[in-house]
């Protein structure tokens, strides 16, 4: 009877070890997570506890761009990242062996827009103009070049 209260003595004092994670860092394409958008697949998941589950450690970082998320999966500094598919085309073009198995977003989430009263109404009317961006490595620099390019 001495064995079984001991042991159970040293079960109790000993601390319980929790199963190992593995670590990963996770790079959304965009600086701010957003409900409905970008990040939102990994908040969630983290959120309900489902990468635990799966004996994972996921550290999600904010990227600047669809570029940027691309660049850092081509030279391994994250495992995975969620971009949108006109970086990853093009680093295939260069030879980067990259591959996408899955995107988020169906259809391209860029647009060029105007004030109502502006006299730029078709994308024509930009030639000679300058645009904005929200920085150089999203993928609507990307779109806004091709637009360009196909407008003349």
């Amino acid at each position: 009877m001495a064995v079984p209260i001991m042991l159970l003595a040293f079960l109790l004092a000993s601390p319980l070890t929790a199963p190992a994670q593995t670590r990963i860092r996770v790079g959304t394409c965009a600086r701010t997570l957003t409900a409905g958008g970008v990040g939102s697949q990994f908040a969630v998941a983290q959120k309900l506890g489902w990468f635990a589950q799966e004996g994972l450690d996921v550290e999600v970082v904010p990227l600047t761009g669809s570029t940027d998320c691309v660049k850092f999966v081509a030279t391994r500094e994250f495992l995975i990242t969620l971009p949108s598919m006109e970086p990853l085309a093009i680093a295939r073009q260069q030879g980067v062996r990259i591959k996408n198995f899955y995107t988020a977003y169906q259809t391209p989430g860029y647009a060029i827009a105007v004030p109502a009263e502006s006299p730029i109404q078709k994308l024509s009317d930009l030639k000679g103009k300058t645009i904005g961006v929200t920085n150089m490595a999203s993928a609507g620099v990307i779109i806004a070049r091709a637009l360009a390019a196909t407008s003349g």
